[in-house]
């Protein structure tokens, strides 16, 4: 069986988790607080480097927001920070900060292992 490229597991992964954030989310936006059907909504990362990092898939950092949230006003990164700030403090939101800038190189078995958890948590939902 032919092996699935590095790039369809980045997908696979980001499908599952964005979909496993914005059901657990309920479809709450994270940043201005409106409801929406979960499908309606996107998981918006509150670090925008995170996403060629080791924090690409890092749940605490990913939250459900809505369209106008996270497109029209590119993240609201404002009300994210403040949000992150009281919820994790100050040093960690600024140790994530370092970290998002430092490139990171997936391997399979990491994407893997990730694929395989995500769609274990889908299920409990």
């Amino acid at each position: 069986m032919k092996k699935k490229s590095l790039k369809t597991l980045h997908n696979n992964l980001w499908k599952l988790i964005s979909e496993y954030v914005r059901r657990k989310e309920n479809g709450v936006c994270y940043t201005c607080g409106v409801k929406k059907e979960w499908k309606e909504t996107h998981c918006g990362h509150f670090l925008h480097q995170a996403k060629t990092s080791k924090l690409a898939y890092e749940r605490k950092i990913l939250h459900c927001q809505c369209v106008k949230c996270n497109n029209f006003l590119s993240g609201n990164l404002l009300e994210y920070t403040i949000k992150m700030v009281k919820l994790y403090g100050l040093k960690q939101v600024e140790a994530w900060k370092r970290e998002s800038k430092k490139p990171y190189r997936w391997k399979r078995g990491e994407l893997e292992e990730l694929i395989e958890k995500y769609k274990i948590k889908l299920k409990k939902l």
